[in-house]
């Protein structure tokens, strides 16, 4: 609700400077990225910034040289935002049947933003919210018999972040 994540801060930023890259230009370089597997990654790398300040280390880099080498292809913000928070890239390959409609795979559906940042919170908001991060929070509070609240999803706490600009929200 307040953009607290700093995906669409650096997300935004990103597709704005791999834009002006042609898209077969930026699919290449995804691949040659993808061909080093991930454990090797995270030995060249955490070589590379072992004498560099913890704070400025990467945690798991060869999960994320993977992650964003699957979306240095994409069409758009949104279709890069789509590979990011996809567990399945290729779901007919799962499940030997197409994707089913949701609110992620249907532009007809989406609300009127201008904004792709707005665009991600809102996915955010109908999608990994419910389906995601209040299912986890459920099981683990009922796990240990504790009952919990979402102070965040009160209606008039998200009309209220929804009327801030986002200028203020990012950063």
């Amino acid at each position: 609700l307040f953009a607290g994540y700093n995906r669409y801060f650096w997300r935004e930023r990103l597709w704005r400077q791999l834009r002006p890259i042609p898209r077969a230009i930026r699919g290449a370089i995804g691949r040659s990225l993808r061909t080093v597997p991930p454990h090797r990654w995270d030995t060249i790398v955490g070589t590379a910034t072992s004498v560099m300040p913890k704070r400025y280390r990467v945690v798991t880099p060869g999960h994320k040289v993977h992650k964003a080498a699957a979306f240095l292809g994409a069409a758009s913000a949104d279709e890069m935002y789509r590979t990011v928070m996809t567990h399945w890239p290729d779901p007919e390959a799962v499940t030997g049947t197409a994707e089913p409609r949701t609110i992620l795979t249907s532009p007809d559906a989406w609300p009127g933003f201008d904004d792709v940042v707005q665009r991600m919170m809102y996915f955010d908001l109908v999608t990994e919210l419910p389906d995601d991060i209040l299912v986890k929070v459920d099981r683990a509070t009922m796990a240990v018999s504790l009952e919990s609240r979402a102070p965040f999803l009160d209606h008039r706490v998200a009309e209220f972040a929804w009327r801030i600009p986002l200028h203020q929200k990012i950063r």
